[in-house]
């Protein structure tokens, strides 16, 4: 038996306040959520810039760090920029964090992995969930799978 479902586009994200360091906040978002934030495009930016508290907070972590800037925490490949210009920058820090409420907001820049910051999760929801049964037919005139829907 098999199950088949759709995700969401695009991701839903989810900041939180808490100031653990960043594999702190990598561990919450994976149990809570699915991962730290990866933005994959501009479209996605904007979601996390609407997502972002106005006010005293400057940064929050996001889902890259040093030992992997070519790829997102939850495995997806690092190829949209969003820096900060002249960033990354070898000896300010080994994870990336999201500017907020600054001329710069949702530009990234580079902090401390041990820095007690906010942070961004996302969800990768599942909607329309549609189970279905697939069952493998071998006959000596067919062969192949048969998948049918199955009552909720």
């Amino acid at each position: 038996q098999w199950l088949h479902w759709t995700t969401s586009s695009p991701p839903r994200y989810v900041y939180v306040s808490g100031t653990p360091p960043w594999e702190g906040a990598q561990s919450y978002c994976r149990k809570h959520h699915t991962d730290l934030a990866s933005i994959r495009n501009e479209n996605e930016m904007v979601l996390v810039d609407n997502v972002m508290p106005i006010g005293d907070v400057t940064f929050a972590a996001v889902g890259l760090s040093r030992k992997t800037w070519s790829y997102w925490s939850d495995g997806t490949e690092h190829k949209f920029k969003n820096w900060l210009t002249e960033h990354p920058f070898g000896t300010t820090g080994d994870c990336a964090t999201s500017l907020i409420g600054d001329a710069d907001a949702g530009k990234w820049f580079e902090q401390p992995c041990d820095q007690k910051l906010p942070f961004m999760c996302y969800d990768s929801e599942f909607y329309d969930l549609t189970p279905i049964r697939c069952t493998q037919l071998t006959s000596s005139v067919s062969s192949g799978v048969n998948c049918t829907s199955v009552p909720r």
